[in-house]
């Protein structure tokens, strides 16, 4: 029993334990970079195949970007001279309105003025300007008195017109006003 509790017995239990525990512990290790080399293995072949497959996808694309490229080139410089041709017809076509608005006025001021002087039944004076320029002129000063907040009575007097176009002039003046502010 002696030999169960001396101190080399022991000694020589522990180192043989020690020595399986090292053992298992190498063994364990190894098995363990093993299983690592093969999953870099395993990581490494599924990354080439990506990247032969994102290599793929990435050329195509690159193909498709270059075919579409031309295209949208194209439809970008059509809507360019597309909206530049529509400005072009709108400001063509403000032109014309106020051009007609103009003349309308005109007409009508000069048919107010007819119609005055055939109820007055005094023969109409005969310009020796252009009366195009007069009408002009008349419907200028009098929607500045207008402006100045004279009404149409003080108006027709101060300019000898008669009443009826200077509130003509006034109405239509109101009327262009508020087309521009829609």
């Amino acid at each position: 029993m002696t030999i169960l509790f001396s101190l080399k017995f022991w000694s020589g239990v522990q180192l043989f334990i020690d020595l399986v525990l090292l053992g298992l512990f190498m063994a364990l290790l190894g098995r363990l970079k093993k299983q690592a080399s093969d999953k870099k293995s395993r990581e490494k072949n599924v990354l080439e195949k990506t990247d032969k497959g994102a290599k793929d996808a990435v050329r195509t694309a690159s193909q498709i970007i270059d075919m579409l490229e031309p295209l949208v080139k194209e439809a970008d410089a059509a809507a360019k001279s597309f909206d530049g041709q529509i400005r072009d017809k709108k400001n063509l076509i403000q032109g014309l309105n106020d051009s007609l608005d103009s003349r309308i006025i005109s007409i009508n001021l000069l048919l107010s003025r007819a119609e005055s002087l055939l109820a007055r039944a005094t023969p109409v004076p005969v310009a020796k300007n252009n009366p195009k320029t007069d009408v002009f002129d008349e419907q200028k000063r009098v929607v500045e008195l207008y402006e100045k907040g004279l009404d149409a009575d003080a108006i027709a007097s101060r300019l000898s017109m008669p009443k009826g176009e200077v509130q003509l002039v006034i109405t239509l003046k109101k009327k262009f006003v508020a087309m521009e502010d829609q």
